[in-house]
């Protein structure tokens, strides 16, 4: 099994991310909205613009987490809540 690392994996995000990666801006912005890399701070305008540029981009999760924001509903458990969540109830990823 691999160790979860929040750190390395907020990292790749950002590099994917800057690259134009859609799915990466989601992503990304999910780890800055809930602080998911210890340490950190919610940066919820940096997710909300990736999330903007994700939902242009045609990824249908990034509207949810918009969504989410507006209506300031977020799963609990951060990144992996959301995930899971999402695979409950059938959404895409």
């Amino acid at each position: 099994m691999v160790r979860k690392d929040p750190v390395r994996a907020a990292a790749f995000y950002r590099q994917a991310a800057d690259q134009g990666h859609a799915k990466a801006k989601v992503n990304l912005g999910i780890f800055l909205y809930t602080a998911t890399v210890p340490g950190s701070k919610t940066d919820k305008a940096g997710a909300e613009a990736l999330w903007k540029e994700a939902h242009e981009d045609g990824v249908p999760e990034a509207e949810m987490c918009l969504r989410n924001m507006t209506l300031d509903v977020w799963p609990s458990g951060g990144f992996l809540g959301l995930m899971t969540r999402s695979r409950v109830s059938g959404e895409q990823q």
